[in-house]
């Protein structure tokens, strides 16, 4: 049996990540600033939004990827829910899972995104980081029609 301190120590640790995920949201809700963004990642950290938003490989990549965010969105309010977070038994990883309802206004339309968060997190010396965010869009819809008349809007 875990120790007091070692229980301790996961439930800090999965607290932080928690925060660091929602650090992550409200930076994205504040138009992607990538100076702060970059802070959440591991120098080789893997960002993969799949077929709607591609896969960006280490900081350069990701710094890229968010500064051009704001040309296809004009705004966004990520809520990350029912996070469930995984700390490896030596504390220096971890993984979470998170569902994503997000309205936003891409490419100049009204739209929802649904999907689902898959990370993988590593703890450096001073705080945990992002070393691969996987982004499973399950659908980006109208909000006039809705996901049954059309599950994936434009080039989503």
């Amino acid at each position: 049996m875990k120790s007091v301190e070692e229980r301790l120590a996961h439930l800090e640790a999965a607290d932080q990540i928690r925060a660091l995920k929602m650090t992550y949201a409200r930076l994205c809700d504040a138009g992607y600033p990538t100076a702060e963004l970059r802070q959440l990642f591991t120098p080789d950290a893997v960002w993969d939004g799949g077929r709607a938003f591609g896969r960006h490989e280490g900081w350069p990549e990701i710094e890229e990827f968010f500064a051009g965010a704001d040309t296809r969105v004009d705004w966004a309010l990520h809520y990350t829910v029912a996070g469930d977070v995984r700390v490896a038994e030596d504390g220096r990883s971890a993984t979470g899972t998170w569902y994503l309802w997000q309205p936003m206004t891409l490419d100049g339309s009204p739209v929802w995104l649904m999907g689902r968060y898959q990370d993988d997190y590593v703890r450096s010396a001073d705080a945990w980081r992002h070393a691969h965010v996987r982004l499973d869009v399950q659908a980006v819809t109208p909000i006039d029609k809705g996901w049954v008349a059309e599950r994936f809007a434009g080039s989503a």
